[in-house]
This record gives C-alpha cells, sequence and structure tokens, in this order.
C-alpha cells in the first residue's frame, strides 16, 4: 500500500500496519485497527500501543509472548512481560491469555 520502511524490524511492520488500518477509519479505536493489523499477523508478540490520538489510552495485545497489567493503587497502570518489572509498585496484575487484546 505505498508504505515507505526506515528499518528491517518486525515492529515497525506491526505500527505500520495498526496506522494503515486506524487511517482507513479515523473514527475507529485504535484496538479496531490494532485488532484488524494483528489478524494478518503471524508468529508471536507482545504489545503495548499508544496512538498520538488518544494517549490516555493503551492497547495491550499477546500471543506466544507474556504480557501482564499491573494495576497501582494510585490509578497507574504498568506493562511488562512479567511481574518483578513492576512488583515494587503494586501486587495486584492481570496475565493475559494468548490473542487476547485489552485496552
Amino acid at each position: 500500500d505505498g508504505h515507505v520502511f526506515t528499518s528491517q524490524t518486525d515492529t515497525e511492520v506491526i505500527a505500520k500496519l495498526i496506522g494503515h488500518y486506524h487511517d482507513l477509519n479515523p473514527d475507529s479505536s485504535v484496538r479496531n485497527a490494532t485488532e484488524r493489523a494483528l489478524g494478518r499477523c503471524d508468529g508471536t508478540w507482545g504489545l503495548c500501543i499508544m496512538c498520538s490520538d488518544s494517549p490516555d489510552e493503551l492497547v495491550v495485545a499477546c500471543n506466544g509472548s507474556p504480557m501482564v497489567i499491573g494495576i497501582g493503587s494510585d490509578n497507574r497502570t504498568f506493562v511488562a512481560s512479567e511481574t518483578g518489572a513492576f512488583n515494587r509498585y503494586t501486587k495486584e496484575f492481570i496475565s493475559m491469555k494468548d490473542g487476547e487484546i485489552g485496552v
């Protein structure tokens, strides 16, 4: 679709694909664009996506890679591949399942 890539990483491909679907329907959510993009992807991933259109929203997705969301008592959110990354800030977390997308 005429996209120019500046690196050789799969991360850039996924970001461009999400952006493509978001540009096709700007009124749609970043979650919907992510879901459509990941529907075309194979392999494993653990993603945390923030879009400049909605900087207060994080979209988190995983497939074959661990992903946990920590919920802080002060309304902060943490995202990592293991709880050790944020266990000094919170002990409350959600483990995501493969193929799951959360906002």
